[in-house]
């Protein structure tokens, strides 16, 4: 049932809007805010905007929220080790001036940080835990956690796991860049080495709106976000191979250890997310289930 409720949502032409923005609609009156172009059209209104510039309080004014989803970020450790200057504006300023905005206005903030936060030597991380982030995206997600948080306001930031699912044109989730692949017959070379808590992206959009419904009752705070099983990318290809009838013989496993980058990379950003649960009514699919789903989703569209 449509609450009325106004969401504004960043990032709406980013990979993760695809699949979240129609579930959102069916429940709020949703304003999708894309940087680089203007998001997609649905049941939602379409609003292009610099986010880092001095117009982002005059959108929050006239949209009115209720609620600031922001899922606005440079969000690959490339992009943001080749401009670390915008890296900081994205993941830093742009969330804490949202964070102030919002706090002056009594508006909920649901933020998206993710599981780079973390150092990665050990699995199982809790919020409480220290969080030592080895790169640039990762140190400029926490850097942007730690400035709403001293705005005072009610910021929930949601630690993300890597997301998997469908997506469209040109923003593709590496789930669906990987079906592509492995259905053109496609060896691909997949890290065995590098565990994440891997979430399929419909059930974050339910996550979204469970917390949009029950705004200003979640305690703020952090919270990881992720599912309850932890895989290596190896790992999860091969039970995309199962469900898909792809070859596993086109899985190239290769470790991330061996090879050289720019800078270092976590190696198991596997996250226990207990205080998310006993926080809201919600739970994510069994990987199986998850990924038989997408594999439905892909062959009815």
């Amino acid at each position: 049932m449509h609450t009325g409720r106004k969401v504004l949502y960043t990032g709406a032409s980013g990979k993760l809007a695809h699949t979240i923005l129609p579930i959102l609609a069916k429940t709020f009156s949703v304003i999708a805010v894309g940087n680089q172009k203007a998001p997609q059209k649905g049941d939602w209104q379409s609003v292009q905007a610099d986010l880092t510039d001095d117009k982002l309080e005059a959108l929050i004014e006239q949209s009115n929220p209720e609620i600031i989803i922001n899922a606005a970020a440079m969000a690959t450790d490339r992009q943001c080790y080749e401009d670390p200057q915008a890296a900081h504006r994205i993941n830093t300023e742009v969330p804490e001036a949202i964070a102030r905005i919002a706090a002056a206005r009594d508006i909920t903030v649901i933020h998206f940080s993710t599981d780079q936060v973390y150092e990665g030597k050990q699995r199982n991380y809790r919020e409480d835990e220290k969080a030592t982030a080895l790169n640039i995206y990762g140190q400029s997600k926490l850097n942007g956690e730690a400035r709403m948080l001293q705005q005072q306001g009610h910021s929930i930031i949601l630690r993300l796991a890597l997301t998997f699912g469908l997506g469209t044109g040109d923003a593709l989730p590496f789930s669906h860049a990987l079906i592509n692949q492995l259905q053109a017959g496609e060896q691909v070379n997949l890290f065995e080495d590098e565990y994440r808590s891997v979430l399929y992206i419909p059930d974050l959009a339910t996550l979204l709106v469970a917390l949009a419904r029950t705004a200003g009752q979640i305690p703020a705070g952090i919270y990881n976000v992720g599912g309850r099983q932890s895989v290596n990318r190896v790992e999860f290809a091969q039970m995309i191979c199962r469900q898909f009838g792809f070859s596993p013989s086109l899985i190239n496993p290769v470790k991330a250890a061996d090879l050289s980058f720019a800078e270092p990379r976590p190696a198991d950003c596997s996250m226990n997310i207990d205080k998310l649960l006993a926080a809201v009514d919600w739970q994510p699919r069994n990987l199986d289930e998850a990924i038989a789903q997408m594999h439905r989703h892909y062959h009815s569209r």
